[in-house]
């Protein structure tokens, strides 16, 4: 399991990752496999992204802290209202992109079962949704009647 710290030292924010180590009194190996799990991709920009956004948020709470220390210095609210800033705006960012990779999966995934009913019109009806839809809510009062 990884943790993100924050070490500061002389003016500098730096990240530290760092892995936990297994436990060798552990009863499960770590050198079993779990077949059941997906394969997890390397993501650069995705982790690049988050890796900014830790940073971001580290050089934030040590400007927090220095206020509760020093007071109020000049020059201190303005640094921290601007980290704020570009803070959200990465955040922001942050979510618009995974909503983009979301769509453009759910429309792959739309096209694909478009497709594969195109190839075999014998099991359209038991792939995808229906074409009709949800059914009107009149046809089935129709329905439900004695």
């Amino acid at each position: 399991m990884k943790s993100l710290h924050c070490l500061i030292i002389s003016d500098k924010i730096l990240p530290i990752v760092s892995d936990e180590e297994d436990d060798p009194d552990d009863p499960a190996p770590s050198s079993s496999i779990d077949l059941t799990t997906k394969q997890i991709y390397a993501k650069p920009r995705q982790e690049a992204l988050k890796k900014e956004i830790n940073v971001l948020e580290c050089e934030l709470n040590s400007l927090y802290n220095k206020r509760d220390v020093m007071g109020s210095v000049e020059g201190l609210d303005k640094e921290i209202t601007e980290r704020k800033k570009l803070l959200d705006s990465k955040k922001k960012s942050e979510k618009e992109q995974k909503a983009a990779r979301q769509q453009k999966l759910r429309d792959k995934q739309r096209r694909e079962i478009q497709l594969q009913k195109q190839q075999n019109p014998d099991i359209s009806t038991s792939v995808g949704k229906p074409d009709g839809g949800r059914p009107r809510i009149e046809a089935k009062k129709d329905t439900e009647l004695p």
